[in-house]
């Protein structure tokens, strides 16, 4: 089951096959979304990852109303990276960075998601 209590308009799901060989599935609705470990509290857009090279907060998602994904890492130690579904070299992430359908996300040393988009452009 999808990991998230906000009831805006669904535009796709993060997805990590990590820490569960049958999947984990976050979904992205419109809004914005922190993801960190479990040393914070948690609020309704919290994605969290319970690891220790994961910082709090260590990566936030804009996810718009137009179905545009950006990410923007945290000043988080272990840092964030993208590879995009074209590309064959995983980049850091510096600044905002728009992601689409397929494009990959790691956030610290090991964990991995693969951005699902519903309704692309």
């Amino acid at each position: 089951m999808a990991k998230n209590k906000n009831k805006s308009k669904l535009v796709g799901f993060l997805v990590a096959y990590d820490d569960n060989e049958l999947g984990e599935a976050y979904e992205l609705r419109v809004g914005r979304y922190i993801v960190k470990n479990n040393g914070l509290t948690q609020e309704k857009n919290d994605i969290i990852v319970n690891r220790e090279d994961v910082d709090s907060p260590h990566l936030a998602i804009n996810v718009t109303q137009d179905n545009k994904i950006e990410v923007q890492d945290i000043f988080s130690k272990e840092g964030s990276y993208y590879l995009k579904e074209s590309q064959t070299v995983e980049k850091r992430l510096k600044g905002v960075v728009s992601l689409k359908h397929g494009d990959k996300l790691r956030v610290g040393t090991s964990k991995h998601f693969q951005l699902s988009i519903l309704v692309n452009e």
